[in-house]
C-alpha cells in the first residue's frame, strides 16, 4: 500500500509559528499520515528551530533570507519542497498568507484546492475527504482530488484542536534553495495595528435569535465586558441586522475556541455548531428544553435569557 504523507506550510513571523499550524499537525497525527513534513521560509531559521523541535515532523525543508511575504516567493519555496518530498497531501492553513500560497502553488502544480476545510477525513484507497460549507453553509461539500497529487486543502483557524506536546522530536532541518526571483522588491513593511478578533478571546457570550430587537443587546454586550468577553452572535441575528457580519459565529462566520462559551436564546444549529466544537467549557440558556445547544452545553439553564439578563 502506497504510504501517505502530508506537507505543511509553517507559517510564521520570523519569531514564532503561527498557532493554525499546531492545528494541521494534529489533524495529521489523527489521519495517521505516515510522515509528516514541513516547508518554513523564514528570514532566519535559528529563531525557529528550538520551537519547530518540539512539533513531530520528520523532515522540515526551510528556505532563508525571506522576512516579506511575497506569494511567487512562497508558491515557488512550496512547489520545490513538493518536489523534493512527493507528497499525498498538502495542507496550509486558510489565512490570508496561506491562502495567496496555496492558490498559486495548486495553479502551478496543476492540481485541485479545497479552500476552508472543516473537517478531513482519509479513505481506505488513501483518498482526502475535504470536507467545507457551500452555498453559504447550507450545504456541506464531501470533495475527493481523484487523480491530481498531491491533494491540497487550507484549514479555517481554529477548526481543529491544536498539538500540545512538549516532547522534542528533532526532525530532520534541510536548506533549500529556489532559482526563481520575485518580479519586484518590498522596499519596506510597516505592521498594521490589528484589532482583537473574536477568535482571540477566552470568553465569549453569544446571543441568538431568541433576541426580540436591537435595543435588547445592550444587555448581554454589557454583560461580556464585565467578565473580560466579547458579544457574538448566530447567523440569524446577522441576516435581521441586529449585529454585525464579524461578530458572526459558524460555518460561514468565524470558529473560535473559548474557555467559557455563554450562549442566550441559542438553539443550536449544525452550522453554529461547528463554529464551537473546541470551546472548553460551555453554559446554554434556553427556554426549549429541546433545543439542539442543550445537547452539548455543559450546563444547560432553562430559563427566560430577558429573566436571566436582568440578574447578571
Amino acid at each position: 500500500m502506497m504510504k501517505n504523507s502530508v506537507l505543511i506550510l509553517i507559517e510564521n513571523d520570523n519569531e514564532h509559528v503561527n498557532q493554525v499550524v499546531y492545528q494541521i499537525v494534529q489533524k495529521s497525527l489523527e489521519l495517521k499520515m505516515d510522515n509528516i513534513y514541513g516547508v518554513c521560509i523564514t528570514k532566519s531559521i535559528n529563531k525557529l528551530e528550538k520551537e519547530l523541535s518540539l512539533l513531530p515532523f520528520d523532515k522540515i525543508v526551510y528556505y532563508e533570507g525571506y522576512g516579506n511575504f511575497d506569494s511567487k516567493i512562497y508558491a515557488d519555496c512550496f512547489v520545490d519542497a513538493v518536489g523534493l518530498f512527493r507528497p499525498t497531501v498538502s495542507l496550509i492553513g486558510g489565512t490570508p498568507i496561506g491562502k495567496s500560497t496555496a492558490a498559486l502553488t495548486s495553479g502551478i502544480l496543476k492540481t485541485g484546492l479545497t479552500a476552508d476545510c472543516t473537517e478531513l477525513q482519509m479513505d481506505d484507497e488513501g483518498k482526502l475527504i475535504q470536507i467545507r460549507p457551500a452555498f453559504g453553509g447550507n450545504v456541506i461539500a464531501e470533495i475527493i482530488t481523484e487523480s491530481a497529487r498531491p491533494q491540497m486543502a487550507t484549514i479555517r483557524p481554529n477548526t481543529f484542536p491544536a498539538y500540545e506536546g512538549q516532547v522534542k522530536h528533532n526532525p530532520a532541518f534541510i536548506s533549500g534553495t529556489i532559482s526563481s526571483k520575485s518580479p519586484f522588491e518590498i522596499i519596506n513593511t510597516t505592521l498594521k495595528k490589528s484589532t482583537k478578533k473574536i477568535s482571540d478571546y477566552d470568553i465569549v457570550v453569544v446571543v441568538g435569535n431568541g433576541i426580540k430587537n436591537k435595543k435588547d443587546i445592550q444587555m448581554f454586550e454589557s454583560f461580556a465586558e464585565r467578565i473580560g468577553g466579547i458579544l457574538g452572535s448566530t447567523r440569524a441575528l446577522v441576516e435581521r441586522g441586529i449585529m454585525p457580519a464579524d461578530r458572526q459565529i459558524g460555518l460561514s462566520g468565524s470558529y473560535i475556541s473559548p474557555k467559557v462559551l455563554i450562549t442566550f436564546g441559542v438553539s443550536g444549529s449544525i452550522q453554529f455548531l461547528s463554529g464551537i466544537r473546541n470551546a472548553d467549557t460551555i453554559i446554554a440558556v434556553n427556554t426549549d428544553k429541546d433545543c439542539r445547544m442543550f445537547s452539548v452545553a455543559h450546563y444547560p439553564i432553562l430559563a427566560d435569557i430577558y429573566e436571566i439578563g436582568k440578574i447578571i
